[in-house]
């Protein structure tokens, strides 16, 4: 029986190299060694570069030389011909990650169970009986399953915070909760343990970050020049660095950016994945001090980290780091510097602070 890669593709490298025996992708997405012509009517150059034929065709390509691949890749739209009705339906669908809502009802004696410990478990990635053996009252919940699950494919669910000045306000109903009688601070979930046999690094990268999302990242800051609060640092959902973000690889996204001049700045790639000196700030391993120069690229346009889609655009600043996609790419903008004063100037000191922060933290790993 044939071993079936778990996200219905082969992630492996070597599997990667045997399929494009026309040559070698470079950073800029060429295949160096092809041989089509541009699709482009009446171009001659040589066809590098891979574009998408449709929304419904994303699997089949045309391709072009790179000047005709820019001029298709900016009239580029995925909802071009949906009714205003077809993308509302798309937006309420992707709020909740394509499942359909469940109707109230009862909860049976296991949920019950579970409730009481603060716990609710609506898709039942705990099993049966799971209540009979919680552990030693960790402080997380880390949940692997044999299976893969769609969508989302992977989440870190709260059950408590303690520490001020980290912007949980910003992101949950209130800034400190906890959960009476449980050290739970909360769940991790990871989706299928198979997603990872293949890529280490990807695994090492998704656990960094759902664990990373029990201190961040929320952080706004006052910005000197315009005197107000901003979330410039910010991309995806409020919650992870913008792409934008000079966050040195972290887990929680962002870049490491190199300006090489004329408000042009290139994306330098790595797979450390770990944590920022000032992801260590917020997670009470760092004190102010050792955090290091911060700084963001500021896109002419504007974007907020709210919105997925601004006239059926996609947020630049929600783009996934350039070193998970491996690409490397140039961007234009103004180099913006926050200082530390300017975040504490808006969130507050962190409160424990790194002298009385906890250390030492457990986990219970659930499969």
């Amino acid at each position: 029986m044939a071993d079936r890669p778990p996200f219905e593709f082969d992630m492996r490298v070597a599997a990667d190299k045997k399929r494009r025996k026309t040559g070698r992708r470079g950073m800029s997405g060429a295949q160096d060694t092809s041989n089509r012509a541009c699709d482009f009517g009446g171009c001659k150059e040589p066809g590098q570069y891979r574009a998408p034929q449709s929304p419904e065709r994303l699997e089949e390509y045309f391709w072009f030389c790179k000047d005709h691949a820019r001029e298709y890749n900016l009239k580029w739209n995925f909802f071009q011909g949906t009714t205003d009705a077809e993308f509302q339906e798309f937006l309420d669908k992707d709020r909740v990650w394509g499942r359909a809502t469940q109707p109230f009802g009862a909860p049976n004696v296991e949920e019950r169970a579970w409730q009481r410990l603060g716990i609710n478990d609506p898709i039942e990635i705990l099993g049966e009986r799971a209540t009979q053996n919680p552990g030693r009252n960790p402080h997380f919940l880390v949940v692997n399953t044999t299976f893969l699950v769609a969508s989302p494919a992977a989440f870190y669910q709260p059950y408590a915070n303690n520490v001020r000045g980290i912007g949980y306000g910003f992101d949950h109903d209130t800034e400190l909760f906890t959960t009476p009688g449980i050290a739970l601070n909360g769940i991790i979930f990871m989706n299928s343990y198979r997603s990872y046999l293949q890529s280490g690094p990807i695994g090492r990268f998704t656990f960094n970050q759902e664990i990373g999302h029990r201190w961040g990242t929320f952080l706004r800051f006052m910005d000197p020049v315009t005197g107000g609060l901003s979330d410039e640092l910010l991309g995806r959902d409020c919650s992870h660095w913008s792409f934008f973000a000079n966050s040195d690889n972290s887990s929680m996204e962002g870049n490491v950016w190199e300006d090489i001049g004329n408000g042009r700045f290139r994306s330098v790639s790595g797979n450390r994945w770990g944590f920022s000196p000032l992801d260590l700030y917020l997670m009470g391993f760092a004190p102010k001090e050792a955090v290091g120069p911060i700084w963001y690229i500021r896109d002419p346009e504007s974007w907020s980290c709210v919105d997925a889609f601004r006239n059926r655009r996609y947020n630049p600043r929600w783009e996934p780091p350039t070193s998970v996609v491996g690409q490397q790419v140039e961007v234009e903008g103004t180099r913006v510097d926050v200082a530390m004063d300017d975040i504490i100037a808006a969130m507050g000191e962190r409160d424990p602070d790194h002298a009385t922060a906890r250390r030492t933290w457990s986990a219970l790993f659930l499969l």
